[in-house]
């Protein structure tokens, strides 16, 4: 897809990043905007990942996963992808809300992945 539509727009623009680029970050640290929960507006899973090891929200392996907390896939040292955690599943995999899948935003079942950032307020 184009990566462009008028919300899509809005949040790379709030997240600082050129119109056109990869949303899913921009998107997921946008849905935080008008709650209570503290995540500054970032551009891409490398930026997610770096901000939660900045702050101490990693969740480690052992540690149960909570809804609101954001999986970060790299697909190498600066690529990735993101997503909001919605429920953690009978079977252990993660019930999931993805943008930039397809060009859409869309409820997605996925594998727990390597890195979860935990933004401040999520509990």
């Amino acid at each position: 897809g184009s990566n462009r539509g008028p919300k899509i727009d809005r949040w790379n623009e709030e997240a600082g990043i050129p119109l056109g680029s990869p949303w899913c970050a921009a998107f997921a640290t946008a849905m935080y905007g008008a709650s209570l929960v503290v995540l500054p507006r970032l551009g891409s899973a490398l930026k997610v990942r770096v901000w939660g090891e900045k702050h101490g929200r990693m969740v480690g392996d052992g540690e149960p996963l909570l809804a609101g907390d954001i999986g970060v896939i790299m697909r190498d040292e600066i690529h990735g992808h993101v997503f909001l955690v919605g429920q953690l599943l009978d079977d252990g995999r993660l019930a999931c809300i993805g943008a930039n899948e397809g060009n859409a935003v869309r409820g997605l079942i996925r594998d727990r992945p390597d890195v979860i950032v935990r933004p401040l307020g999520v509990c």
